[in-house]
């Protein structure tokens, strides 16, 4: 069903409306970072403490201070005690002291409250702070993997497992950087008082966020960029951009008077008019006197904006960041080619080496040659080179034993003579005259990143620095035009910057750098990973295209994209060139049913076919190309399956493995699995000792895998359901779904040093896990495998230090599968005393409010009552002064199972045909489920941006 074009649309309407008439809010929203002052010791709080805000807080009228203060008090008979340490933790002692909190501990933050408030000359009250509400909580100082608690906000309690490590345990917890958002996690707007409570193991509490609302008293100036970036572009001499000069009105209604624009450095500001009402225009001009000259050069300056509210008599200021970049009509794209030395080679003493480039291809895909340089060392040295450790390699170099030695004061005379050699046309047009601007980019260095390591390099007379640099990457490279300015580098020479003996290094490679004769394809990325969430089916992403200009300045045509496997791509514009250098290429996937599970991955690759006009060579940059399906994973059980008792299955033989009977309502089957041998080998079940069972099973007669005979089993796949049998129920063989290996259990694989057991998950991922912590142990397929959904998976011995004593045998094998909801739909009509045509998921005879039972099923309405719209709600919010729409429908929780989709579809208006787009809203959040009498239901926030004028909103529902 969908809902909304009669009904909810114009509700959303009119929402939308008075959203888009207050888009310039008289509040302005605050938040404070906070905790407890820093103590010098483990120290006694209390067992109540009020916090206060260091930092003073300004109001929205840019006038009015305050402080922000809220109250802790710890359980009874429990005190709260500080923790020494670089930052303001704390915990809860109930005895000893003890700066964590432990099972049994809590504490209770609440008692937010406005002090030391001040006008300042302004017309702000303390009334006019509203909205005080706890945002964040950082939980810190988690000792073990399971510093476990609980938090308790307006009637909602969740509780953590581990408070840093990912997936979030519940809505609004943030493992990533070890915080709680409150109102996410208690779908609130105020959040006013929380508990937390210690459950297992020790963790701290470390800052509490606070946040509000100010009223503006008086009006003030909006500017929609607090920066301001342009391009020159040659031959231009001027350039100019504007910024949206806005009123926020206070209460006072006035109007701001800009009073000047300064600026400096080239730039200036004229503003449409002074008397800003509504909305003004500011332009901004930059103006070049010769100052910017050479490619990338820039002009920096700040505008700064006078301005006052008018009748109030207060002068403010608002600044402005200007900067603009220098471009010439045309940048030459560059190629840059690795000039490496012969591999473990002595050039002689005084004697100047020849360093090749490795063949090249040039750009009509025809030509071939290599780049030589000339290396002269100094007096009485040679030029050696060979591998000396760390990051260098058999073609690294240096003075004498293929290092630079401050002790012994290296260094080369110089690195010169730059030449194209060795080059063929191979029938094509290119000369040795079509390379130009030969020039020496840079040198990477080996092993010039410790503490004594100084390289000193000089480049067109300029030094880089005269007691030389510590690099800060092993290796590292060394950019002349970073420090010699922008000239062609036809020249540079190399020594160590001090005399120390912990001052040595190699060089890996020169890089030189010419303009080739054609323009070339760039694109800003090799590979674009994308993520298509359930329920889309389609998803997109974008790369940019970019022209390298040769000297020639020729077109680069873009004249086919392909790629397969649910992939596509297209690009804006297909041609590249002078003033129009970039395109950008969109790559959508669409998903035929190729992905099912969460966690599902595919993979391709983008092969652009592009020309440089006038050549007549075709040629093909790639892209590799991969996405992964996220999507609601349902509740599955978890079902054990195991060898037939003491059971040899024969050599090379399939063992098929059964489960115990499943029951499903009225309907029973089993859970079956193929485990295929090592060749030569055969499955073998029986005690082996230790924890083992008559079920166990390993490869060969003494039911064990051993390392001594590199035993394995190659594949355990075809999870299936046999033996079904509905007995007169609804349920079939097709509602037992999502089947998937969760699991293998091992015994007797814990001895250190000894035991190794490796896994391969889906055929691809591989992971040793050496010997295992307890006997038995139940090994995480999904986490092994890092994936969502295991199809198929082989165990066997891992790589062990002493592989005679590598053995271990397998328990049983865990499968996950999702049961049908009983069908929860007719449950629910039945419950209400539904029946016959009444009871159709399109009917609505009985309320006859708008909402089909479908629907009223799908949002948890009562389908005897006309209760339209109960469960759906619409309004308007300002977060970060960003202004939403918001529109909240609760969703079954189990939704997934019972074959529901739910779907946002937006439009500009109502016109049949229109084009619409689906699930595009900006924000979504998912609160905690509430347990009612007909199922579990969640809450689901839709925010969308008020940038549009006006949006329609339809609710989609349909059933599977």
């Amino acid at each position: 069903m969908r809902i909304g074009m009669k009904q909810l649309t114009t509700i959303i309407l009119g929402a939308w409306c008075a959203c888009m008439m207050t888009a310039n809010a008289v509040t302005e929203e605050f938040t404070e970072r906070f905790g407890v002052p820093k103590p010098g010791a483990p120290e006694y709080l209390g067992s109540t403490l009020t916090v206060t805000n260091d930092t003073v807080t300004t109001a929205a009228d840019g006038l009015a201070t305050f402080r922000v203060t809220y109250d802790i008090t710890a359980n009874a008979g429990g005190s709260l005690i500080g923790t020494l340490g670089d930052s303001s933790q704390w915990g809860v002692s109930t005895g000893a002291v003890d700066d964590v909190m432990n099972p049994g501990d809590s504490a209770t933050i609440d008692n937010i409250q406005i002090i030391d408030f001040n006008a300042n000359g302004g017309l702000t009250t303390a009334g006019d702070i509203t909205g005080l509400s706890f945002e964040l909580v950082q939980i810190t100082g988690g000792f073990e993997a399971t510093d476990s608690g609980r938090i308790i906000a307006n009637g909602i309690t969740n509780v953590w497992v581990d408070v840093n490590a990912e997936p979030a345990d519940f809505v609004g917890h943030l493992p990533g950087t070890s915080r709680i958002n409150l109102p996410i996690m208690t779908s609130s707007d105020i959040v006013s008082s929380f508990t937390v409570e210690g459950v297992a193991e020790e963790h701290r509490i470390f800052d509490v966020w606070v946040s509000g609302d100010t009223e503006l008293a008086n009006s003030k100036l909006k500017l929609d960029k607090s920066s301001l970036t342009m391009t020159l572009q040659e031959p231009a001499t001027t350039v100019e951009k504007t910024i949206d000069a806005s009123i926020v009105l206070g209460t006072a209604s006035n109007d701001v008077e800009v009073i000047s624009l300064v600026a400096d450095s080239g730039f200036s500001a004229v503003i449409s008019d002074s008397t800003i009402t509504s909305n003004e225009t500011i332009t901004v001009t930059y103006t070049n006197s010769g100052d910017l000259a050479v490619d990338g050069d820039v002009a920096n300056s700040t505008l700064v904006v006078t301005w006052t509210a008018d009748g109030y008599g207060v002068t403010n200021t608002t600044d402005v960041a200007l900067d603009v970049t220098f471009v010439p009509e045309f940048v030459l794209a560059q190629t840059v080619v690795d000039i490496f030395a012969l591999a473990t080679n002595d050039y002689g003493v005084d004697a100047v080496a020849t360093l090749l480039s490795e063949v090249q291809t040039a750009s009509d895909g025809l030509a071939t040659y290599q780049i030589s340089i000339d290396v002269d060392p100094q007096s009485g040295g040679s030029i050696v080179s060979g591998n000396e450790g760390g990051s260098t390699t058999l073609q690294s170099w240096g003075i004498d034993d293929a290092q630079f030695r401050g002790n012994l004061t290296n260094y080369v005379d110089s690195v010169d003579n730059i030449q194209i050699v060795n080059f063929s046309a191979n029938g094509g047009s290119l000369t040795l005259g079509d390379f130009q601007d030969l020039s020496f980019a840079s040198v990477t260095i080996a092993d010039g990143q410790s503490t004594g390591d100084r390289v000193r390099a000089v480049a067109n007379g300029i030094t880089n620095n005269v007691g030389g640099v510590s690099l800060s990457t092993n290796p590292d490279v060394l950019v002349f035009n970073e420090f010699a300015g922008n000239d062609l580098v036809s020249e540079f020479s190399l020594a160590n910057g001090s005399t120390n003996t912990t001052d040595k290094w190699s060089v890996n490679s020169v890089q030189v750098q010419f303009i080739a004769p054609n323009s070339k394809l760039t694109l800003e990325s090799d590979a674009l990973s994308l993520v298509l969430t359930d329920p889309a089916t389609s998803v997109d992403d974008t790369l940019l295209a970019t022209i390298g200009l040769g000297f020639e300045t020729n077109d680069v045509e873009v004249t086919s994209l392909t790629a397969d496997a649910g992939f596509s791509a297209v690009i804006s514009g297909s041609t590249l060139s002078v003033g129009n250098e970039e395109e950008t290429i969109t790559v959508t996937y669409t998903n035929a049913g190729a992905l099912l599970y969460n966690g599902d991955t595919a993979d391709s690759t983008l092969v652009v076919t592009w020309t440089a006009v006038g050549t007549g060579v075709t040629n093909t940059t790639d892209v590799a190309l991969d996405v992964t399906f996220s999507a609601v994973e349902p509740d599955q059980t978890i079902v054990d399956v195991f060898a037939v008792a003491n059971t040899n299955y024969g050599t090379d033989a399939i063992a098929t493995m059964y489960s115990a009977t499943q029951t499903v309502g009225l309907a029973t089957f089993q859970i079956a699995i193929d485990v295929d041998p090592k060749a030569g080998t055969a499955i073998d079940s029986g005690t082996s000792g230790g924890v083992s069972s008559n079920n166990s099973w390993g490869v060969g007669a003494d039911n064990l895998f051993k390392g001594s005979d590199d035993e394995y089993v190659d594949l355990i796949d075809n999870v299936r359901v046999v033996n079904f049998n509905a007995n007169g129920g609804a349920v079939t063989i097709n509602d037992i779904g999502y089947l998937s290996f969760t699991s293998v259990t091992i015994v007797n694989g814990q001895t250190g040093n000894k035991d190794a057991v490796q896994v391969v998950v889906n055929g691809s991922v591989t992971n040793d896990l050496g010997d295992l912590s307890v006997t038995p142990e139940a090994v995480d397929l999904k986490v092994a495998g890092g994936v969502g959904f295991v199809t198929d998976f082989a165990v066997g011995v891992g790589v062990s230090p002493n592989p005679t004593l590598n053995k271990w045998s397998v328990y049983s094998i865990q499968v996950g599968y999702a049961q049908p909801d009983q069908d929860a739909f007719g449950t629910w009509v039945a419950g209400y005393g539904l029946a016959g045509a009444d009871a159709l998921p399109s009917a609505d005879t009985i309320d006859m409010d708008g909402y089909d039972n479908l629907a009223e099923f799908a949002l948890g309405m009562n389908p005897t009552n006309s209760d339209a719209g109960s469960k759906e709600s619409v309004g308007t919010a300002v977060d970060g002064g960003t202004n939403y729409f918001v529109y909240v429908y609760d969703r079954r929780s189990d939704y997934v199972l019972d074959g529901l989709t739910y779907r946002l579809i937006d439009t500009a208006d109502l016109v049949l045909g229109t084009s619409a787009a689906t699930n595009a809203q900006d924000d979504v959040f998912v609160g905690a489920a509430v347990s009612t009498a007909a199922g579990d239901y969640e809450p689901v926030t839709n925010r969308y941006l008020t940038d549009d004028p006006v949006k329609f909103v339809e609710l989609e529902i349909k059933q599977n």
